[in-house]
């Protein structure tokens, strides 16, 4: 087996316990339990959060996150805090709770609320790490938050789509975590303390990590991340800062998402599934075509678990033509290779009317890779340019040494497609899906949207780079001929 090459991740290192979860109903339940066992400190950095997020206290009455975390730290005077968030652009300001720093520093004095916005104009936090007493960690795409919660099941209808549980606010969703022990927690930590240090001055939990002496089962994980930093965010010596002064430009973006994503593709022999929001960078299908045409003839299988971005109401929806492009490309390319290609939009069906009334679309917002039974990475990259190249990201990827662990694998992979309806006798039978046909789909939104889908979407919602690059590579020239003019003429 062909291990990751060292571009790929930033650290490998070990895990005693490798837990995917699924949804965010479950995941939540699993946090709200180990923080009732925390001793010292929780750890969260996440795109966003919600101190109204519905959670249970230990007698099984409801609380919200703000008053559990509030309560832990008055029973327990050696419990901190820690949240660092992404400082949202006004674009968003209507889809979070309002006045957050406010309402965060009026809870308690051990409940440090920070918004991180050292960030390069276009980019933004959108990392999801959980860390609990140093022992612990969960890395996903979930982030506890409004319009994130549901459950394996995905009812028609569910009242626990809400922040109160009293009326649903949303339609199904679907995201996953997986939750990690061991070493690798301590690599976690400190990426976080990093992240931390750069946005805050307030201390940061000191932990002893404690190397486990019991023979138990260890799995291999590789960190990877993605990151794009302004230039004053790197604290060089004067000496370095003099050395690298003409390289700075290059230092401040980490792309190990985008290597590994390229290098998971190029590893795969046999099967290769992507369950995510977005399907939109086009080095990745570039990659996938190209693995195409070498494994061609071998029944090489391709599985797509994406949103159908045309039946959501916000903006995004217009980056459905684009998707819908580098899917009928690698459509093209699958017809003739003889791969087989499956592009999934999952739906809900009404239980009463499964024929008659509108499906469900379920919103997937997980971001997974799976690579036959040998590697599986999960976090919170999308595949799209700007989380390869722009926002901050992280994922853990799990390598299968051992026969045991190829098993598991093989099973998580049978357990995804039952989720999805994709074998008989499916646990959940009210789950349909749809397979798109992505020529078709791209012609029809062309004749229904032709000028929508004149207008460069790509450079909002998915940059190759921050927008101050972009304008500086094409300002910088030209300023450069007007300067070199004037001064001719002044001369």
């Amino acid at each position: 087996m062909c291990p990751l090459p060292r571009r790929a991740y930033h650290e490998a290192s070990q895990a005693t316990l490798w837990r995917p979860w699924e949804e965010t109903g479950p995941y939540a339940e699993r946090v709200s339990e180990l923080l009732e066992k925390a001793k010292h400190h929780v750890i969260i950095t996440g795109w966003q959060i919600d101190s109204r997020y519905p959670l249970s206290d230990p007698s099984g009455n409801r609380e919200t996150l703000g008053q559990k975390l509030t309560r832990i730290c008055r029973q327990n005077p050696d419990f901190r805090a820690y949240l660092l968030l992404w400082s949202h652009a006004s674009f968003y300001a209507f889809e979070r709770e309002k006045f957050q720093r406010r309402t965060w520093s009026k809870l308690h004095p051990r409940i440090h609320f920070v918004f991180d916005a050292l960030h390069p104009l276009g980019a933004s936090h959108h990392e999801k790490l959980i860390l609990i007493d140093g022992s612990t960690a969960f890395c996903g795409g979930i982030d506890l938050c409004d319009r994130r919660l549901d459950y394996p099941e995905h009812h028609w209808s569910d009242i626990r789509r809400s922040l109160n549980r009293r009326s649903e606010k949303h339609g199904p969703y679907h995201d996953r975590a997986v939750e990690v022990e061991g070493d690798i927690v301590e690599v976690l930590y400190r990426h976080a303390h990093q992240r931390w240090a750069r946005a805050s001055g307030i201390p940061f939990p000191q932990i002893h990590f404690e190397k486990s002496l019991h023979p138990q089962k260890k799995h291999q994980i590789y960190f990877s991340r993605t990151a794009s930093y302004p230039k004053n965010s790197f604290h060089f010596s004067r000496r370095n800062k003099q050395k690298n002064k003409n390289r700075t430009r290059r230092l401040d973006i980490i792309k190990e998402n985008e290597r590994l994503h390229l290098t998971l593709i190029r590893l795969a022999q046999h099967e290769l599934v992507i369950e995510g929001q977005y399907y939109w960078s086009k080095r990745i299908n570039r990659a996938l075509i190209r693995r195409l045409y070498q494994r061609a003839g071998s029944s090489f299988q391709v599985t797509l678990i994406l949103t159908d971005l045309t039946q959501l109401r916000a903006l995004t929806r217009q980056m459905a033509a684009h998707g819908y492009y580098l899917l009928s490309e690698l459509q093209t390319a699958c017809e003739k290779t003889g791969a087989r290609l499956q592009v999934i939009h999952p739906l809900i069906r009404h239980p009463d009317s499964p024929f008659h009334a509108k499906p469900k679309s379920v919103y997937v917002h997980s971001k997974l890779i799976l690579v036959d039974d040998r590697y599986l990475s999960i976090g919170s990259t999308n595949i799209a340019a700007r989380a390869f190249r722009v926002d901050s990201e992280v994922n853990l990827t799990l390598e299968a040494l051992t026969p045991p662990e190829r098993k598991e694998l093989r099973h998580f992979r049978n357990s995804l497609m039952e989720h999805w309806g994709l074998k008989k006798n499916s646990i959940y039978p009210f789950h349909d899906f749809k397979k798109s046909s992505p020529l078709k789909d791209l012609q029809h939104w062309f004749q229904t949207h032709l000028f929508l889908t004149q207008i460069p979407w790509s450079f909002f919602f998915d940059p190759e780079e921050p927008w101050i690059r972009t304008v500086e590579k094409r300002l910088h020239p030209q300023l450069k001929n007007i300067l070199s003019r004037f001064h001719s003429l002044v001369s």
